[in-house]
C-alpha cells in the first residue's frame, strides 16, 4: 500500500522527533505544514545553552538539512526532491527568534572588543607581489580608524562561509620593509621615476597618468588578496579568540561552514581606494613593485 506525501512526513518528522531530539546539549523540537505550493515550512524550537561563539538561522537550517538528508530514505522520500522544497519559518533558540544574521556569546563580543582595540594600534601583513625581486614585504598600520563586523559572505557569493571584515578608513601611520610614506611620498616617486607604459593603468589605457590613489589601491588589493588567503599576523587575534570561546568544526553546525578573514584598506591621508575586492593585474603589481623598491633606494630622502 502507497502511504500519501503528507503520511509520509507525518511519520519522518515523528522519527526525528524522536532520534534528533537532543544534540550537544541541545533540546530541539521540529514542526511542519505542506504549503499548498508543495513547499515544506519547517519550525525548529530549541532549549539550552548552544555551545558555539557564533548562532544564527543558517546554522540551524543546515543542522535539519543534513538530518532529514540522512532520514527521509527510511520513509520512501527523495532527499534531493525534498529538500529543494524544504522553506524555514521559525527557528527559535530559547525563545528568541534566530534571523538571518550573525548573533553573538556576550564572551565572545566582550573579546572581540579587545581583538579591536588591539588592531586599532597596530596592524601588520606581510605578502609578494607576484614577479618582483623584493620578496616578503612587511607593511604595518598603527594608529587606526577601524571598523569590524561578521557577517555571511553568502549573501554575495557563497552560503557555507562566514567572513569576518577589517577594514581600515585611515591610519596615522603606513610603513613597507620599515619605509614610512605617505601621499607626498608617492608624489615624489611619481614625478621621479620614469614608469613607461606602467604610467598608464590598464583599465584607463592613455587616457590619465598614474596618481596616487592607483599606487593606494595596487597595496589594498594586493593586501585583501593576501588576506583572504590568511595572511595578516595581527588577524590571529581574532581566531585565538574564536577558539578560546569554543569554536569547533567537529559538528553539524560547522562542518560545512567556513570562518575566513579579510582586510579592506580604505584610506590613508587622503588617499582612497574605491575599487575593493579586487585583485591586482600585472601593470599594477609591478608599479607597486618599483615603489616598494624606490622606497629602500631612497630611504630617508623622499618627502613626507
Amino acid at each position: 500500500m502507497n502511504m500519501s506525501l503528507e503520511s509520509k512526513y507525518e511519520m519522518l518528522f515523528k522519527f526525528m522527533n524522536q532520534t534528533r531530539s537532543k544534540y550537544m546539549g541541545l533540546d530541539l523540537t521540529y514542526e511542519y505544514e505542506v504549503l499548498p505550493s508543495g513547499e515544506l515550512e519547517v519550525d525548529i524550537y530549541i532549549e539550552g545553552k548552544f555551545p558555539l561563539p557564533i548562532r544564527s538561522k543558517e546554522m540551524f537550517s543546515q543542522m535539519f538539512t543534513q538530518f532529514m538528508f540522512k532520514d527521509s530514505k527510511y520513509f520512501g522520500l527523495s532527499n534531493a526532491s525534498t529538500i529543494k522544497l524544504i522553506k524555514f519559518n521559525n527557528i527559535v533558540l530559547n525563545g528568541v527568534e534566530l534571523l538571518e544574521n550573525i548573533s553573538l556569546t556576550s564572551e565572545f563580543t566582550e573579546d572581540l572588543k579587545i581583538v579591536d582595540s588591539k588592531l586599532k594600534e597596530y596592524y601588520s601583513i606581510a605578502f609578494e607581489i607576484s614577479n618582483t625581486p623584493q620578496g616578503s614585504i612587511l607593511l604595518e598600520l598603527t594608529n587606526n580608524d577601524i571598523k569590524t563586523w561578521l557577517d555571511w559572505e553568502g549573501l554575495h557569493m557563497d552560503d557555507d562561509l562566514i567572513m569576518y571584515t577589517l577594514e581600515i578608513k585611515d591610519s596615522s601611520k603606513l610603513s613597507l620593509n620599515g619605509n614610512i610614506f605617505n601621499r607626498n611620498t608617492i608624489l615624489d616617486f611619481l614625478s621621479s621615476v620614469d614608469l613607461g607604459e606602467l604610467n598608464y593603468p590598464l583599465n584607463r589605457p592613455h587616457r590619465s597618468e598614474l596618481e596616487p590613489n592607483n599606487i593606494f589601491q595596487a597595496l589594498a588589493n594586493e593586501v585583501y588578496s593576501q588576506s583572504v588567503e590568511g595572511g595578516g599576523e595581527s588577524l590571529g587575534k581574532f581566531f585565538d579568540a574564536l577558539i578560546k570561546n569554543g569554536m569547533s568544526y567537529n559538528n553539524v553546525f560547522m562542518e560545512n561552514i567556513g570562518v575566513l578573514s579579510v582586510v579592506i584598506l580604505g584610506e590613508y591621508d587622503g588617499m582612497v581606494n574605491d575599487n575593493v575586492h579586487n585583485h591586482n593585474t600585472q601593470s599594477q603589481a609591478e608599479a607597486l613593485s618599483i615603489f616598494v623598491g624606490w622606497l629602500e633606494t631612497n630611504k630617508g630622502k623622499y618627502r613626507l
